[in-house]
């Protein structure tokens, strides 16, 4: 806090101390202090919600607080504290609402917290971000998110179409090791 504290009118050294914040708070996290972890990303969070307030025109600001949002609603995933988690990712969402891993991660949250519904909805989002960049490999993890969802509801049917559907976009991405954890995941079923 008193590096941020150092040049406030500085936006580019503001900027430079939440991304390093951001980056202790990796590596707490890394080290299993999560509360620690959460402090720095809120920290991350608070820089960069003053400087977009101050510069709103500035897209790589708005850009570069939704990454803060999303570091900080990772870390309280990871601490299962899953409704603060969601609301971190509405605001990130909020700030950068064509990022596809922004609705991505916010259906893992929602899936975790016993929200199916919620949870497909935005994985439907996230997988409909991915496709329009032509993205298969991601694409398909939205829909591997999908299945699981489903198949965690005990809705069969619907979990194999997703699996399928899933497999289908690793293909046309090529990627292998997706592949093999979703038929891995098919046996489970």
């Amino acid at each position: 806090r008193a590096l941020a504290e150092k040049e406030p009118a500085n936006a580019q050294y503001q900027d430079d101390i939440a991304v390093l914040l951001d980056d202790v708070g990796y590596f707490t996290s890394e080290r299993g202090e999560l509360d620690q972890a959460i402090k720095y990303h809120e920290q991350s969070v608070e820089i960069h919600e003053r400087l977009v307030k101050d510069q709103p025109e500035n897209d790589q600001l708005r850009v570069r607080l939704a990454v803060s949002y999303g570091n900080l609603g990772l870390r309280l995933s990871d601490a299962r504290r899953y409704d603060e988690a969601a609301t971190i990712y509405r605001q990130a969402i909020a700030a950068s609402p064509d990022s596809g891993f922004l609705y991505r991660d916010l259906a893992a949250v929602e899936q975790r917290a016993g929200q199916p519904t919620n949870a497909i909805d935005h994985y439907r989002k996230a997988e409909a971000a991915f496709t329009a960049l032509n993205n298969h490999s991601e694409a398909g993890k939205c829909r591997f998110g999908i299945a699981l969802t489903y198949q965690s509801q005990r809705n069969f049917t619907a979990a194999l179409k997703a699996f399928d559907e899933a497999l289908k976009e690793f293909e046309a991405a090529k990627n292998t090791a997706e592949i093999a954890n979703t038929l891995a995941s098919l046996g489970g079923l």
